[in-house]
Formats: C-alpha cells, structure tokens, sequence
C-alpha cells in the first residue's frame, strides 16, 4: 500500500485506486497549469512592455516616413497654414490659422499611415532566454516571435502653443 493512491473514503467502503497513468497525467495538467500562470503574471508584463515600445518605435518610423512624402511634394507651404494680417503701414497685426488645410493636412497623413499599417505585418521577437529566467543564455537562445496587428483606426490630432516673446 505503500505506492498506491486512494481517492474516496475508506470507512464507507468506497475505494478507488487511481491508475498511474491517470497519476501521470494529472501532474502535467498540473504542470501545464503552472507554467501558464508563470507566463501569464512573469513574463506577460516583460512582453507587453516589450511590444509597446517596438510598436511606438516602429509607428514614429512609419510617421516620420509619410510625413516627409507628403512635405516633399512641395504642395504645402507656410502661407498655407498661416494667414498673416497687415497694417497700412505694412507690419504683421495678425496671424490666422488655417484650419482647412490643417484638417485636410491630418486627413492625408493619418490615411497615409492607416494605408502603410494594413500592408506591413509588425513582428517583435522576444529572446528566448526571458523564459528562462537565466542571464547566462541571454546571447545563446534564440526568439519567439509575437506578431502585432492594427485594430484599422488611426487618431491625428495637431495642438498649438504660444508664447509671448515681450514687446515689439
């Protein structure tokens, strides 16, 4: 009796041995379900991390890359933007934003991004050797790769500050 296992009451009568391969693999269900909560609460926030910042890296890249296309056109200029107001004497009274063209401006570079995000598959690989836990493998292990897809919506949006430089 040394080496068997007994599920249920032994004063009712009611004995059930439990099989070792039952035994078995109920220890590696159980060690299955442990490896996923360490995943799930180590090493989620490391990759969660990790794929923001290679999402936001990325994105700037993709952002300062449409953004220098569509300047580079030479359509926009800064009397484009900015409607300056003179006096009769010919000194600037006023500066009006326009705000058309800025909309219109916003549009383009968003839909130009959207556009450049459905077409491009973001992949980040995460080095093997965070599951491990071990800094000894850190160069050694290869990377699993986790793939980041776009949700197709975009938001662009211009702010503006001004500063008063003192009198002229």
């Amino acid at each position: 009796m040394g080496d068997s296992y007994y599920i249920g009451s032994i004063r009712h009568g009611r004995q059930r041995r439990v099989k070792k391969g039952r035994r078995m693999l109920l220890f590696l269900a159980l060690l299955l379900l442990l490896f996923v909560l360490i995943c799930r609460y180590s090493l989620y926030p490391y990759i969660e991390a990790r794929v923001e910042s290679e999402t936001k890296k990325r994105l700037t890249a993709i952002c300062a890359e449409k953004m220098t296309e569509i300047f580079a056109g030479g359509s926009y200029g800064y009397e484009d933007f900015i409607r300056l107001g003179y006096t009769a004497d010919g000194r600037v009274a006023s500066a009006q934003v326009n705000t058309v063209t800025l909309n219109l401006l916003r549009y383009q570079i968003a839909s130009a991004i959207l556009s450049k995000l459905k077409t491009q598959a973001m992949t980040v690989e995460i080095p093997l050797s965070n599951f491990l836990g071990v800094i000894l493998f850190s160069r050694v292990s290869g990377a699993y790769p986790v793939t980041v897809e776009t949700a197709d919506s975009i938001e662009a949006f211009f702010s503006s500050h001004f500063e008063e430089c003192g009198i002229n």
